[in-house]
């Protein structure tokens, strides 16, 4: 690379670290304090890096991904358009926030030359502008808990995939006591009109996420029954999604991906600890089944 782009380059990601620090700074610098809010925005300029585990887990069941064509519905910041780019795959973004796909823009541009083009448009996930049959792949991360219409969400995602094509998607169990958006215990659980009363009382740094709870009301929290459901109208076939999640976190152990020491992730280690022993791997399945911390779906057309 020459001088002048690496300068460029340089200065495209200082932009883009200054625009994600100002995208989040209104709901986690109070409560979070610098050096925390600091990682934070370090992990997200870095966030192709933290996509590895969902790549290496998508070759792991569908096989090698190459020459798969690959829409990404909810880029956000475009960390998981990044990531399938530099995998060598043709993928197109879409988001409905022009702030986030400005960054995704921007951090497109800070890296070399991926060569096959990218597109990330705004578009709302109920009218994708593709013709039907169009991708071999569809991926939603962290997406389906901001949709209101599920069911026809589902069904636009399945006209524009090709037969035999895949869904991936994971999303928060309702089931999970602790809510990841506003990260709080059991505020998921608790009436709407009683959240505010109960932050300001006994969580006052984080008053700021007072402006969330209108936002919190309009998640749509499944369950993973809730979410089978709705999924097998549009879906010729789902895996089982208790599977598929140890299967992730086994892959991720495999190929040293998962390195925090998170309470979510020692549960996850016990559990798969618990599957090896004679008996018992029934009944940590069940658990999954209704507790475990997120769902993740597999589906095909």
């Amino acid at each position: 690379m020459k001088l002048e782009d690496r300068n460029r380059s340089s200065d495209s990601g200082k932009k883009v670290e200054e625009l994600i620090r100002e995208r989040w700074k209104t709901y986690n610098l109070q409560w979070m304090g610098e050096e925390r809010f600091q990682e934070f925005i370090d992990r997200k300029v870095r966030s192709e890096d933290f996509q590895a585990r969902h790549l290496s887990f998508l070759e792991s069941n569908l096989g090698h991904l190459k020459d798969k064509f690959v829409l990404d519905v909810g880029c956000g910041e475009g960390g998981l358009v990044i990531a399938l780019k530099k995998k060598g795959l043709k993928v197109l973004g879409v988001d409905l926030s022009k702030t986030a796909l400005d960054i995704a823009r921007l951090q497109l541009m800070c890296r070399e030359n991926f060569g096959n083009p990218s597109i990330l448009g705004q578009a709302e996930g109920h009218q994708l502008p593709f013709r039907d049959d169009t991708f071999d792949l569809v991926t939603s991360v962290d997406t389906l808990e901001h949709i209101p219409d599920l069911p026809g969400f589902l069904k636009e995602i399945r006209r524009i995939l090709k037969k035999g094509g895949h869904f991936y998607a994971n999303t928060p169990n309702r089931h999970w006591p602790y809510e990841t958006h506003c990260r709080m215990f059991l505020l998921h659980w608790i009436p709407l009109n009683l959240r505010p009363p109960i932050i300001k009382t006994f969580f006052p740094k984080r008053l700021k996420k007072l402006e969330k709870l209108e936002y919190l009301e309009a998640l749509n929290l499944l369950t993973p029954s809730e979410l089978d459901e709705i999924t097998y109208k549009s879906f010729s076939s789902i895996k089982e999604y208790s599977d598929v999640l140890l299967n992730r976190y086994k892959n991720d152990q495999s190929n040293k991906l998962r390195k925090d020491s998170s309470l979510k992730n020692n549960i996850i280690q016990t559990v798969l600890t618990a599957t090896i022993i004679p008996g018992v791997s029934s009944f940590t399945k069940g658990l999954l089944n209704r507790f475990a911390p997120e769902i993740i779906l597999i589906a095909q057309k």
